[in-house]
C-alpha cells in the first residue's frame, strides 16, 4: 500500500500539481476538485473490486470454483493479463514519456524500497509478530499488491500512459 501512495505522489507531479514551495502557491480549489473526482473514481473502482471478491467468495462457497480454479485464475492475472496491461501501457506512452520524470520515479522507487527494507524488521518486532513469521511479514510490508488493485485504479485515474510509471513499483 505504501508503494501505491508513493506512486500517487509521483503521478501528482506527473499531472503538474505542485506542493507549496517557496513563493509558489497551489490552486487549492482546482486541486480539491481533482482530489474529489479522483476519490470518487477510486471509490467506484474499489466497489467493483469488492463486488468481484464477493462473487468469487460466493462462487467458492457454492463449490462453483475449486482451489485449483482459484490458483489458475490468479496465475492468469499475474502471468498474462497484468504483463499485457503493462506492456500496452508502455508501448502507448513511450513517445509521450517524460524521461526526467521516469528517472525521478525510478529514484523514488529505489529510495522507497531501501527505506522499507531497513524499517520493516523493526516494525515487525514492534507489531509483536512471532519470530518464525517475521520474515513473511517483513516481505509483506516491503512489497505492495499493485498488480491486482493498483494497476487498474491508476489506469482509470490517469490513463494508460501512467501504467508505465506504476510498473516501477
Amino acid at each position: 500500500m505504501v508503494g501505491l501512495y508513493a506512486f500517487l505522489f509521483t503521478v501528482c507531479l506527473f499531472n503538474r500539481y505542485k506542493l507549496v514551495t517557496g513563493c509558489k502557491r497551489i490552486a487549492v480549489d482546482a486541486f480539491d476538485e481533482k482530489f474529489m473526482q479522483n476519490s470518487f473514481i477510486i471509490f467506484q473502482k474499489l466497489l467493483v473490486l469488492f463486488g468481484f471478491m464477493l462473487i468469487g467468495y460466493l462462487s467458492y462457497k457454492k463449490k462453483w470454483i475449486s482451489d485449483d480454479t482459484s490458483s489458475q485464475i490468479s496465475g492468469l492475472i499475474v502471468n498474462i493479463f497484468n504483463p499485457a496491461l503493462i506492456i500496452s501501457g508502455v508501448i502507448g506512452s513511450v513517445g509521450n514519456g517524460n524521461w526526467n520524470l521516469v528517472i525521478m520515479d525510478l529514484i523514488l522507487a529505489v529510495i522507497l524500497f531501501v527505506v522499507l527494507i531497513l524499517i520493516s524488521p523493526a516494525f515487525v518486532r514492534i507489531l509483536g509478530v512471532k519470530k518464525d513469521e517475521r520474515n513473511i511479514y517483513a516481505v509483506m510490508l516491503i512489497f505492495s499488491n499493485l498488480g491486482f488493485m493498483g494497476i487498474p485504479i491508476i489506469e482509470e485515474l490517469y490513463g494508460r500512459e501512467a501504467i508505465f510509471y506504476v510498473a516501477l513499483y
